[in-house]
């Protein structure tokens, strides 16, 4: 356990009620003064904890923050021993949000570096550190080679609260023609072992295309230790992720950066034929929530999908994701219940707030509360725009470019997935202030939509 700093909350001019929970030239943990922070996500079912790591001068953080507003309550750093050394620095992380243990604490999975090997690990309730994948680790499904990537890893807690679930991207090889998977990875509450189970790779061909899923990313694990990604062809195995991310910030679509559109990132922007979707696993079977073949909500009968980001999971199992359509307009936020596919907001959809300023883009996958609301960034041009919810009576505003907070405006928001939980939803920001104030702040999300909608 790390100190805390107490930070008082505060309101914004236009916006829900929020606290500053973290922020840039403070010292936490006796680490400090930190000069930046990664986008946060909400761990506990009660939002009542925020995940994010940090860097200083000299170290890296990983903590667990109080929602409140009373600072760090836990975390690694630097000099956070392991097997092989200690903890150098951060990469991808996520935290559990359901089924909290009696502790109240979250469990957290991360990507860091010792001094021999990079690896996925897993804080375990009471502060120990496992590791769960190394760079050093042979993997059989891969032909016995040894992993030379390992990222976004989804964790979540079983419902009978025995079980860990940790889902991960994985490489082993070349980049261009290399072994890309999936992998789910379960482990006791104590750490003592670790099972890893093969979800998908790039030696399998997707339900009814027959296509490889030559691209795989953003996996998401729920508690019943189902696996929801993204996985298309990509049009070819022969461009390396090198090449390709290189020619995506570069490339402009539609007068704008293919980077600030979540589906355009390792895409291959420009590619036919992708046969893109958002795929379940569940007990061994793959299966498509959204695919080509579906028809996109909102669209003329012939519209189709055409390109997906990854996708946001909600404790409820709704499933959403940012996806394109064959039409023009067919660009928006979907989400997948019970009840079938639905349009949650698209390009015909008015800001809140701004009459006639329509959504227009969306950079970032949304997140999805317990209820099964989703909670996103959106924006119609450079000056409007914000983080928004789904309401039982319209569009709800969280936040937009247009409010003060702690009595400045915003440079930057910062709003990703996994980052909402117990009506709370956490986010990057960067303030205009002498400083550039940047950090961590928690919004209530509202209940009801704006006046405006309703």
């Amino acid at each position: 356990m790390l100190p805390s700093l107490a930070v008082v909350a505060s309101v914004a001019s236009a916006a829900t009620p929020y606290v500053r929970v973290a922020q840039s030239d403070v010292y936490y943990g006796g680490l400090g003064p930190v000069q930046g922070f990664t986008y946060p996500q909400m761990g506990g079912e009660n939002g009542d904890q925020v995940e994010a790591a940090s860097y200083t001068n000299t170290d890296y953080f990983l903590g667990v923050f109080d929602a409140g507003g009373s600072g760090l309550v836990a975390g690694v750093n630097s000099s956070t021993a392991v097997a092989g050394g200690s903890l150098q620095g951060f990469g991808d992380f996520s935290v559990s949000r359901g089924n909290p243990l009696p502790s109240g604490d979250p469990v957290t999975a991360f990507i860091s570096s010792t001094s021999s090997y990079d690896g996925l690990f897993v804080q375990l309730p009471g502060g120990m550190v496992v590791p769960v994948a190394t760079t050093k680790d042979a993997y059989g499904p891969a032909g016995g080679e040894v992993f030379n990537l390992l990222a976004n890893p989804s964790v979540e807690l079983s419902q009978d609260l025995s079980t860990i679930f940790v889902s991960f991207s994985a490489r082993t090889g070349s980049y261009a023609y290399g072994w890309r998977g999936i992998i789910l990875a379960s482990l006791p509450m104590d750490g003592s072992s670790v099972s890893l189970t093969l979800v998908v790779d790039n030696a399998m061909t997707m339900p009814v295309s027959g296509a490889a899923f030559t691209c795989i990313d953003g996996s998401n694990v729920n508690s019943k230790g189902d696996v929801y990604f993204f996985g298309s062809q990509c049009g070819s195995n022969g461009v390396s992720a090198m090449v390709t991310n290189q020619f995506n910030s570069l490339m402009m679509y539609k007068g704008q950066p293919v980077f600030r559109d979540a589906l355009t990132r390792d895409r291959q922007l420009g590619v036919s034929g992708l046969h893109a979707g958002i795929w379940e696993w569940s007990k061994g079977s793959i299966s498509a929530v959204a695919n080509a073949e579906t028809p996109v909500p909102g669209g003329s009968s012939t519209s189709r999908f055409t390109a997906f980001s990854n996708p946001g999971v909600g404790l409820d199992g709704t499933v959403s994701f940012v996806g394109r359509g064959t039409e023009d307009y067919n660009y928006g936020i979907y989400k997948m219940t019970s009840a079938g596919l639905a349009v949650v907001v698209d390009m015909y959809t008015d800001v809140p707030g701004y009459s006639g300023c329509k959504f227009s883009y969306f950079p970032q996958p949304p997140s999805v509360d317990s209820s099964g609301n989703v909670v996103f960034f959106g924006q119609c041009d450079e000056t409007v725009a914000g983080v928004f919810t789904e309401t039982s009576s319209g569009l709800g505003t969280i936040v937009t470019y247009d409010d003060k907070i702690d009595g400045y405006s915003t440079v930057y928001v910062g709003f990703g997935s996994n980052s909402v939980s117990g009506g709370k939803a956490a986010m990057y920001i960067m303030l205009s202030d002498y400083n550039q104030t940047n950090g961590v702040w928690v919004f209530d999300v509202p209940t009801s939509g704006d006046a405006s909608l309703v």
